[in-house]
């Protein structure tokens, strides 16, 4: 069956073919029992990531009224202080918690985040208008945060791609992050630590081969993984990023939202993205064209005001003495206080 890649507790539960990775069942009715026997699973084939790696990272979380409690069910990425950017089929539910700068998440939590975690509500959530739950066509969709988040060492906006750069050419090797099963069955449940994972981009043509996908992928998509599978991301972890880096900029651009795969980690069927370059447009229309320009690659440089060792040495930001930071290629530096989501 084509599986949602949201959180789903039991395999026989798993929805019919043909169904989006989004939540099912809508309430998650226990936390997925661990077994000690998964051993090294993980967001499949991935491994943890260190607190503030992906500081754009969003943990979208149900809140059930019945037990006061809050369950993961999808990833996002923070584009800036207002909005965020995921997958259209994880709206099966209104009651959204939203977790920033979490490296762990607690299934079932009651209780308030500390900081730096920062916990906000839902203001709007905007569902591409030519969204189809049946094919998956157009899973996109923003949610718009209340109150503002800001930034800071675990917190920052992701890049999205430049209208010049065109859809993600292949051969290339980028990355993928979630909370997401540990194993397709389910049966290992959700990591509580942030997984990431390397993976190749795959051509189109090949992906949507008769012995792949056999023409159920769009122009819209991207395809990521191995043709052996082994390493894909998986139920939780829709609505979360593709990043690969922009070799010009030298800085990590979500290039794609996880959307859906058959099964996980299988054998030439590999996650399936929305491509971001796709619907740059779109999100303008939404989110207005200054707020898109803020989040290209070199802007991204100098907004982020991060802490982390591990973002500072992906984004290849140079401190100076009075605090300040400056982006490689870029002449111009600027306050850390400067900076912001907005």
């Amino acid at each position: 069956p084509l599986y949602p890649r949201c959180v789903t507790t039991r395999p026989e539960k798993l929805p019919p073919p043909n169904i989006s990775r989004g939540p099912w069942p809508p309430v998650p009715a226990r936390p997925p029992a661990p077994l000690l026997s998964c051993g090294g699973m993980r967001i499949v084939g991935g491994q943890d990531a260190s607190h503030g790696s992906w500081p754009w990272m969003v943990s979208l979380q149900i809140f059930t009224y019945h037990n006061n409690r809050r369950y993961h069910v999808c990833g996002g990425s923070l584009l800036n202080a207002h909005w965020l950017l995921t997958a259209a089929h994880c709206f099966r539910i209104k009651k959204y918690v939203l977790i920033f700068g979490a490296k762990e998440v607690e299934w079932g939590s009651n209780k308030p985040v500390k900081p730096p975690l920062q916990e906000r509500y839902v203001e709007k959530i905007i569902i591409h208008e030519r969204y189809s739950a049946s094919s998956e066509a157009n899973d996109i969709a923003l949610m718009k945060i209340t109150p503002p988040v800001p930034c800071g060492h675990f917190i920052g906006p992701g890049c999205l791609p430049q209208f010049r750069a065109g859809p993600p050419r292949v051969p290339q090797t980028c990355w993928v992050a979630g909370w997401g099963f540990l194993q397709e069955n389910g049966e290992c449940g959700t990591s509580p630590v942030l997984q990431e994972a390397r993976v190749d981009l795959i051509d189109l043509d090949v992906c949507n081969s008769t012995r792949w996908y056999n023409g159920r992928i769009r122009s819209t998509n991207v395809c990521a993984g191995y043709p052996a599978g082994k390493i894909d991301t998986c139920q939780g972890d829709s609505g979360g990023p593709l990043m690969c880096r922009d070799s010009v900029e030298d800085s990590y651009v979500v290039v794609g939202i996880t959307s859906w795969g058959v099964g996980c980690a299988r054998a030439k069927r590999p996650g399936v993205y929305t491509s971001t370059w796709s619907y740059l447009n779109w999100i303008a229309s939404k989110i207005g064209p200054n707020a898109v320009w803020k989040i290209f690659p070199w802007v991204c440089d100098l907004q982020l005001t991060l802490g982390s060792p591990s973002w500072r040495d992906r984004a290849k930001l140079k401190e100076h003495s009075d605090g300040s930071l400056q982006s490689p290629g870029v002449g111009s530096r600027m306050p850390c206080a400067s900076f912001s989501c907005t």
